[in-house]
């Protein structure tokens, strides 16, 4: 029954949260941190994102984007569903952990910002499509960088909601070709 429950009040949940985000404003401009891969952008990122008052994309986020944190707290079956993903990722690609100090945090490691345009289809970012055996790794479906990054707002005003918080720091190669 509670499946059923769950059910019938999810539009109206998604209804209620829908219009509270979209009216959440960025007040602070987004740190974006831009440079070329193995020059210490990954390093400064993680370094940024150890202030408390900052926020930036985590792994946990993009298995698991919704409910929003200022709904609630996390529960721990998004978290360990997210652990298992990184996990997984980690022991098909075991290069990937001395380049990203932080892959030790799992579920809570950052992630570079195009890993979030996967969740609209921006991007199929490998890490997330790894199991596809025939795609193209960063392959583009919609060249719409507008699109892509409209959408990367969106998200950030969806994980920004309710927190308290209003700073970003935001990383990934794609920033350097499409900030004006």
């Amino acid at each position: 029954y509670a499946t059923i429950f769950n059910s019938l009040l999810r539009p109206l949940q998604e209804f209620f949260y829908r219009r509270a985000i979209e009216r959440t404003q960025i007040k602070d401009s987004p740190v974006f941190i831009l440079g070329h891969w193995r020059s210490g952008t990954t390093l400064l990122h993680s370094l940024i994102a150890e202030d408390p008052e900052v926020q930036s994309l985590r792994s946990l986020q993009m298995y698991s984007p919704s409910p929003p944190p200022g709904a609630g707290p996390v529960v721990s079956e998004r978290v360990a569903y997210a652990q298992r993903r990184v996990e997984e990722w980690l022991d098909f690609c075991p290069g990937q952990k001395p380049m990203h100090p932080y892959s030790d945090k799992g579920a809570w490691q950052l992630i570079e910002d195009e890993e979030s345009f996967s969740l609209d289809f921006h991007t199929a970012y490998v890490y997330h499509y790894f199991h596809v055996p025939t795609l193209e790794p960063m392959a583009v479906p919609d060249a719409d960088p507008v699109g892509a990054f409209s959408f990367h707002r969106e998200l950030l005003q969806h994980w920004q909601w309710n927190t308290g918080k209003t700073r970003w720091a935001c990383k990934g190669p794609s920033h350097q070709n499409n900030l004006d």
